[in-house]
């Protein structure tokens, strides 16, 4: 780059390689590309192929490592105008431009009762790292109101330095919202992490069932939860009429259903909400604040009860009096979001 050259944004994208983080990525870089002439990406070396569409003098391909990270930025902190870090984790030295920290991992603000132990002290350790981090960065994004009232409680971040900005890609499920799905058939689209409760929620499909043998449960739990899977398949087996699809696009499964079912006890977002309500599925979902900043739901339940959720299921029907459609309420905000370093 010569010195009269305009200096480039830095989106730094380390530790974003997968789920939920890697689609909005793909979003975020897209908009990047088209609203910030030269912008540049450090890329996650474990996701590098989806990024193929970057011109190669826009990228840098590396390992989420503290000490390579540490090393690009000693070499290159002059060289950019503002720099964006989408992966949770503030830069490893303060740097004299704008600089702005993307927090959407609630969990490392607060974990649900019944996480495995070793994951909480997994994340609080990196909770620890980030917090001594927090001086390098002029402020903190985030997605939901929700997240960042648990920011202020958890850490104490001052609120005049939280900035929401929810975001995301639903271009894809638009067209979806003009089928007619399978009145039948509920959805849940996550894999098996603890906080997501599938287990309640198999609990409280076989109670549905006994009064609704018909009525079908859609999930998509990959083999990287082979207990869950096993699980899944007992139930199945003894005659819950439920679905593994495994890894699914979403596409597919939402045009399916006509119903999404959402247990999660807890979310720094709540990505599939949106995307269902997007395609215009009707959302039955826990009574918890994530859900109620991103939608208005068609009815709700305590997720910790399998015997509330399984009554708000079959008490909602969308050919019963008084039924509620869901309407989505967030709003994307990619474009406001980058603005901040025009």
């Amino acid at each position: 780059m010569s010195k009269s050259e305009p200096r480039p944004l830095l989106i730094d994208a380390l530790y974003i390689n997968n789920s939920g983080g890697l689609m909005l990525l793909k979003y975020l870089v897209e908009k990047a590309l088209e609203l910030k002439p030269g912008v540049f990406f450090l890329i996650d070396s474990r996701c590098e192929d989806v990024f193929t569409f970057i011109p190669e003098a826009q990228k840098l391909v590396m390992s989420a490592a503290i000490s390579p990270r540490k090393a690009f930025y000693t070499a290159n902190k002059d060289k950019f105008s503002g720099v964006f870090c989408f992966g949770n984790i503030p830069p490893p030295c303060r740097l004299k431009v704008p600089v702005y920290t993307y927090l959407h991992n609630l969990l490392l603000l607060a974990t649900p009762d019944g996480y495995p132990f070793y994951q909480k002290v997994s994340k609080f350790l990196k909770s620890v790292f980030i917090r001594l981090m927090l001086k390098n960065t002029d402020g903190i994004f985030v997605q939901s109101e929700n997240m960042a009232q648990m920011l202020m409680r958890s850490w104490g971040y001052p609120k005049g330095k939280i900035q929401i900005f929810p975001f995301y890609d639903v271009r894809r499920f638009v067209p979806l919202k003009a089928l007619k799905k399978k009145p039948q058939d509920y959805l849940f689209i996550s894999d098996g992490n603890a906080h997501k409760n599938h287990i309640n929620l198999l609990k409280a499909w076989e109670l549905v069932n006994k009064h609704q043998p018909d009525w079908r449960l859609h999930l998509t739990v990959t083999g990287r939860n082979p207990a869950l899977v096993s699980l899944i398949e007992n139930y199945r087996s003894s005659g819950v009429n439920v679905v593994n699809h495994g890894f699914a696009d979403p596409v597919d499964v939402y045009s399916e259903c006509q119903y999404l079912i959402y247990p999660s006890l807890t979310e720094s977002f709540g990505l599939g909400l949106i995307e269902g309500a997007t395609a215009g599925l009707q959302i039955i979902c826990a009574d918890l604040p994530y859900a109620h900043s991103v939608v208005k739901p068609s009815a709700v339940f305590d997720p910790f009860r399998p015997e509330s959720m399984a009554a708000a299921i079959l008490s909602n029907r969308m050919e019963m009096p008084g039924f509620e459609p869901t309407m989505l309420k967030a709003k994307d905000m990619v474009t406001e979001m980058l603005s901040v370093w025009d």
